[in-house]
């Protein structure tokens, strides 16, 4: 048994609200406001499954020192969210995630709770492969709750084109920008990657992208976006996997022999060129497919 606790702060460290119980915490909140804070705490090295209101899909989270925080979005982070994600009443729930739940075949890449850290934040423009590919925020250990991304560019560095939309579980198709057509974008550049962290040691076979499919039209009759036509998957054991993804926005899918990986990169990521389009290449959603390791 795991005692878990919510914990609603102020913009100012007031206490808002708390509940805590056995294996389950529920908390009922009207209109949840830009940056005050949701902070969960569980034991240490916990697996727990945690949402913040109706508008966010519930995610297993494995936290890493048994506490974690959500931010309500403000800013450029609001980009990623709907507008009335957090009006009204809203539910936010922690509850013990179990060892059946952990050996489940189960997208290991989804957490609408994941946010960028400060010095995450990279030069958008700077020279071709001078961005750092992996997060120093890992490397430091700042990183609370698990699955993480990161990015090595973001488009003008702007909420809607974030690492952590590609791990929300929205798929919306046909378009580009805010939500619900926020994406992972680092515009054009040949160095761009994106990296999954699971914070420990998974059991994974199998990746699915969305990549993004704004096909609309400018004024000279391009469409605005084309599509990564090969890609790189890294694993953090050194291997590496080509992949050849086609033009559509449904999920594709690209299955491997099962490996243990603590992380998964996405690069190399090559755009088909036409002078049918203006040749911007973006991903919606990577899902990847697995299991944890629980004997």
């Amino acid at each position: 048994m795991s005692t878990l606790k919510i914990t609603y702060t102020s913009v100012d460290g007031e206490v808002l609200a708390t509940s805590s119980g056995a294996d389950k915490a529920e908390l009922t909140v009207n209109n949840l406001c830009e940056k005050e804070l949701i902070t969960f705490s569980a034991d240490k090295e916990s697996f727990v499954w945690a949402q913040v209101g109706d508008g966010m899909k519930e995610s297993l989270i494995f936290a890493k020192t048994g506490e974690f925080s959500f931010t309500i979005p403000s800013g450029e982070d609001k980009q990623g969210f709907s507008a009335d994600a957090f009006e009204g009443e809203q539910k936010i729930i922690l509850r013990a995630a179990n060892k059946t739940e952990l050996a489940t075949y189960r997208n290991l890449a989804l957490n609408p709770l994941d946010a960028r850290l400060p010095e995450e934040v990279n030069d958008p423009d700077a020279p071709e492969w001078s961005n750092p590919t992996d997060s120093c925020a890992i490397a430091e250990g700042k990183i609370a709750a698990f699955p993480h991304a990161y990015a090595n560019r973001i488009t003008r560095n702007e909420g809607c084109f974030f690492a952590r939309n590609a791990i929300d579980g929205c798929t919306f198709q046909g378009g580009h920008g805010a939500y619900p057509y926020h994406s992972w974008g680092g515009a054009v550049h040949e160095d761009l990657s994106l990296t999954v962290y699971f914070g420990r040691t998974v059991l994974a076979d199998n990746i699915a992208l969305y990549l993004r499919s704004d096909f609309s039209l400018n004024e000279k009759g391009q469409e605005h976006d084309t599509y990564w036509h090969t890609a790189v998957i890294e694993f953090s054991g050194g291997e590496m996997m080509e992949i050849k993804p086609i033009k559509t926005g449904d999920a594709q899918f690209f299955p491997f022999p099962q490996k243990k990986t603590e992380w998964v990169k996405l690069q190399r990521l090559d755009p088909f060129h036409t002078e049918k389009s203006q040749n911007f290449a973006a991903l919606n959603q990577i899902e990847i497919w697995g299991k944890d390791i629980t004997e």
